[in-house]
């Protein structure tokens, strides 16, 4: 199954939308979701993240009470467009991910929870606030851009708590990625705007190159 996205309207800077799959089921930024010529509102007034497992859509959005005032939630319908489940958060979800073959939820503190049995289980994993998960196949990759105010105690950086490493790089706007089974990082928050390939089991900068202006698709980058 497929989860097609319509246009999204000019997003903040750093949300970064997962794409969904499940067939003809499509997610909508006014939250609501579409198969097959139906629409369901899930009550959501806004959304701008959404993940498919195989069993329906999760998505991340907020719904606004009497006051104007913006909520957190994050909802769940599945492949017969039926709502299943809506979750109140106390923060922002970052994003979903999927890994040894389970779905987790990740907010912007850094907290990921689980998802068993129709709800959500605070995990294990710990990570650094504003993360974001790059690569959750064998084990996570997560990397957090390098904040508006930097201070030499609050810069970007990526990391694998599984693996215990961590390198400090000055990322913002490019989002890092695994490219041949290397993660590609380009540092655009400095002068120089250059770019990494790191080895993913150790974290080791491998190559290191000088680009003229930041690109968006990192792996068409030419490290020889």
């Amino acid at each position: 199954m497929k989860i097609y996205k319509s246009t999204p309207p000019l997003l903040f800077l750093l949300i970064f939308v997962s794409a969904c799959s499940s067939a003809d089921l499509s997610w909508n930024y006014d939250g609501s979701v579409t198969m097959s010529g139906k629409q369901l509102k899930t009550g959501l007034q806004s959304a701008y993240s959404g993940f498919s497992n195989g069993e329906g859509v999760f998505i991340a959005g907020y719904k606004i009470d009497n006051k104007g005032i913006n909520h957190p939630y994050a909802v769940f319908v599945d492949n017969e467009l039926t709502m299943r489940s809506s979750w109140k958060r106390n923060r922002k979800v970052q994003q979903f991910f999927l890994y040894k073959k389970h779905t987790y939820l990740l907010d912007d503190l850094g907290r990921v929870e689980l998802y068993e049995n129709s709800t959500w289980v605070e995990s294990s994993i710990k990570l650094q606030s504003n993360s974001i998960i790059v690569d959750s196949n064998e084990f996570i990759i997560a990397c957090k851009p390098t904040p508006l105010m930097k201070t030499s105690e609050n810069i970007g950086s990526c990391y694998s708590v599984q693996k215990s490493w961590k390198v400090d790089l000055s990322w913002r706007v490019v989002k890092p990625k695994i490219c041949d089974n290397f993660l590609v990082v380009v540092e655009d928050s400095n002068r120089e705007i250059k770019a990494h390939r790191i080895d993913i089991d150790s974290g080791e900068i491998l190559r290191s190159i000088s680009i003229s202006t930041p690109v968006e698709h990192v792996c068409s980058l030419q490290f020889n």
